[in-house]
């Protein structure tokens, strides 16, 4: 789980020019008034939620994820992580984005 997190960060700081997430920037700017946007990107966030828990339950079957975590809500909290990540990015380097990674890993009880 934190090297696709790591991944993640390093994809968007290779590209200095990259203008950020479509999706956050939607989220942002489109919602809550707009509806059809609000189910595009419903959709989209849907469709990473669903990336994640896959990843979860992997994670749990290999022991880097405690038995009892409910993947559904994890999966949830990552996709807000990835979010935030994508703002963040902007301003902060990979040192304070590789902090909070490990950081919500380690509150998720995931091996790091």
């Amino acid at each position: 789980m934190r090297a696709f997190l790591l991944s993640y960060v390093d994809s968007a700081l290779a590209d200095p020019l990259r203008g950020g997430c479509m999706v956050t920037h939607g989220v942002l700017e489109r919602l809550p008034g707009d509806k059809k946007a609000a189910q595009r990107l419903g959709g989209a966030l849907g469709s990473l939620e669903e990336a994640f828990a896959y990843l979860l339950l992997r994670a749990r079957a290999a022991g880097e994820l405690a038995p009892g975590t409910d993947v559904r809500s994890t999966a949830r909290f990552l996709v807000t992580l990835t979010q935030g990540l994508r703002v963040m990015e902007r301003t902060a380097g990979r040192d304070y984005l590789a902090q909070v990674v490990d950081q919500a890993l380690q509150g998720l009880s995931c091996t790091a």
